[in-house]
């Protein structure tokens, strides 16, 4: 009888054994996978923002038509942020401001539309402005509307820093706008009126030389 338990318990303990070896444990081995890898997943993070942060600088360069778009690229990757904040604050404005240098003409008037310095005091409306939709033009910095652009209402007679002589593509959405190749409304100039106009100083004018604009009618 002892010999016949003994083989019998020693095959019962190894089956119990095999058994256990058999049944892969998913748990374990999902978390040693992720002990492991999660590391390099941390160490990659960075190095996507700083590809993600020198793509995005190399489009908004060259939007902004900036010189060196490379190196700012390059400065971007080797020093984030540090140099992501550089960029920012030195990259050229585009806006249509007197923040940027442009002049706005505050004595414009055409028809029942005006300026108003205030919002404030006595009721501007006038019964023959109602439904007259404002004038509206998209300027563009390079010509087929690419490069930086622009959208505006209002007349200027300086267009600032950075939107001096570089007009190149206009889309007129409203009225008839007078673009003037000096400042303050002086030297030559043309009259456009909506549509869209690719490179229309090919046959207007020279290319970027317009220093100045105003809607000079509502129709």
């Amino acid at each position: 009888m002892k010999r016949f338990c003994a083989p019998s318990f020693l095959l019962v303990s190894l089956s119990s054994a095999f058994g256990q070896t058999a049944t892969p444990d998913y748990a374990k081995d999902a978390a040693g996978i992720a002990f492991w890898i999660l590391p390099y997943l941390c160490a990659l993070i960075p190095l996507i923002i700083h590809l993600v942060l020198m793509v995005w600088v190399g489009n908004d360069a060259k939007a902004r038509d900036m010189e060196n778009r490379g190196l700012w690229m390059l400065f971007v990757f080797l020093s984030w942020p540090f140099g992501w904040l550089v960029y920012l604050l030195v990259r050229p404005k585009t806006t249509l401001s007197p923040a940027n240098g442009c002049v706005i003409d505050t004595k414009w008037k055409v028809g029942p539309l005006s300026y108003h310095a205030c919002a404030a005091g006595p009721s501007h409306i006038q019964p023959g402005a109602r439904n007259v939709p404002l004038p509206e033009v998209i300027i563009f910095d390079h010509v087929g509307f690419k490069g930086a652009s622009a959208r505006t209402n209002l007349s200027f007679h300086y267009l600032g820093k950075f939107w001096n002589d570089r007009i190149s593509s206009v889309i007129v959405v409203n009225g008839i706008w007078r673009f003037y190749r000096d400042a303050h409304y002086g030297g030559d100039y043309w009259d456009l009126g909506p549509g869209y106009y690719e490179c229309f100083f090919t046959s207007k004018g020279p290319d970027d030389v317009v220093s100045s604009f105003q809607a000079i009618d509502l129709s």
